[in-house]
C-alpha cells in the first residue's frame, strides 16, 4: 500500500522520512493503535506515526491515568500492532517505572520494545530523563521525547491541565524541549501547551514537534484514535475532534442485533449452515438407535 495523497510517498516510512517532513513543511499525522484491527485501519488510512501509547491504560484498562500501565502492558499491545503495520512508523513508550531507575534499565526495556518491532521508543519529561535519552540514543535506539503536560508525572503537575500559560512555566517547557533535542531525541510530543509557545518551540527546534492540544503551528498533530472515531461515550479532551461517533453507531447496531435475536430474525436461512438432504436422513437414522 502506498499513500496516494500529496506528500512523501513510500511503501514504508522511516524516522528520517518523518524528520524530512518538517524540513519540507509537510504536516505529520499521529494517532494511536492498541490492537491488530485498529492498527490495520490506521495504517490503511496512511497515518504517518502510530503511537502504542500509555493512554491504553485509561481507554482499554479503565485506569484513571497512565501511571499504572506496565511495560508488560505496552509489550502486549505492541505485538499485534507491529504485525498489522506496513507503512506507518510505530512508536512505543517506556512505561512509568521502566526507565526511571537507571540507564541500564532504560536501555534493557528499550531493546525489548525494538525487538518486538517498534521503530522508536518514547520517554516523558526532562530532568533526569535527559540522561536516559542520551543512554538510549547512544545504544543506537531511536527515542522520541515528551514535554509540556507529561501524564506519567501527573501528580507533580497537579492534574491534567495546560502547561506554560505563565512566562516562567513556558520558559521551563522551552528549556525542556531544547534539552530533549540536545540529548538526541528525534522528535518531541508537546502536550497541552499554549499555541503561541508551541509555535516558537516548533520554529526554534530542528526536530519535529508533534502537538497534542498545542495548536496548529506544531510540525504535526496527535489525536487519539478513540477520540477521533468517537468511541468513548463521555470523556473528550477539549482539544480533541470527533470525526464520527462510532460509540452511538455501535450501540444502535447492537440494539438491532438484539431485536433480531428476540424476534427470531437472526440468523436467517442464508446465514446458516445446511447439511445435504441425504446426509440429514442418514443422520436421523443414526440417532434413532440412541433413543431405543
Amino acid at each position: 500500500m502506498c499513500n496516494k495523497e500529496k506528500g512523501i510517498l513510500k511503501e514504508k516510512l522511516t524516522i528520517n522520512d518523518i524528520k524530512r517532513m518538517k524540513i519540507i513543511g509537510e504536516k505529520i499525522s499521529v494517532t494511536t493503535a492498541y490492537d491488530y484491527v485498529m492498527a490495520k485501519i490506521v495504517d490503511e488510512a496512511g497515518i504517518d506515526i502510530i503511537l502504542v501509547g500509555g493512554s491504553l491504560g485509561m481507554i482499554l484498562l479503565g485506569y484513571k491515568n497512565t501511571v499504572p500501565v506496565t511495560q508488560q502492558d505496552i509489550e502486549h499491545h505492541l505485538r499485534p500492532v507491529v504485525r498489522a503495520i506496513k507503512r506507518s512508523v510505530v512508536v512505543a513508550p517506556l512505561s512509568f517505572g521502566a526507565y526511571q531507575i537507571s540507564n541500564e534499565q532504560a536501555i534493557r526495556n528499550a531493546i525489548r520494545l525494538m525487538q518486538i518491532g517498534a521503530n522508536s521508543v518514547k520517554t516523558q519529561g526532562a530532568g533526569s530523563t535527559i540522561n536516559r535519552i542520551k543512554a538510549i540514543v547512544k545504544a543506537n535506539i531511536p527515542c522520541m521525547g515528551h514535554a509540556g503536560l507529561t501524564p506519567q508525572y501527573i501528580s507533580q503537575i497537579g492534574g491534567f491541565r495546560a502547561v506554560g500559560k505563565f512566562s516562567n512555566e513556558a520558559k521551563k517547557v522551552y528549556e525542556d524541549c531544547l534539552a530533549i533535542q540536545e540529548a538526541g531525541a528525534w522528535a518531541i510530543e508537546l502536550e497541552c501547551v499554549p499555541y503561541e509557545v508551541a509555535k516558537l518551540i516548533s520554529k526554534k527546534l530542528t526536530i519535529p514537534i508533534i502537538g497534542t492540544g498545542s495548536g496548529i503551528f506544531c510540525d504535526g498533530q496527535y489525536l487519539n484514535l478513540y477520540d477521533a472515531l468517537g468511541l468513548l461515550k463521555s470523556f473528550k479532551p477539549r482539544f480533541a475532534k470527533r470525526y464520527i461517533n462510532l460509540f452511538n453507531c455501535s450501540v444502535e447496531a447492537l440494539k438491532k442485533f438484539k431485536k433480531d435475536v428476540k424476534e427470531k430474525k437472526y440468523p436467517t436461512e442464508d446465514l446458516s449452515i445446511k447439511i445435504p438432504e441425504k446426509e440429514l436422513e442418514n443422520f436421523k437414522e443414526e440417532i434413532k438407535s440412541l433413543h431405543k
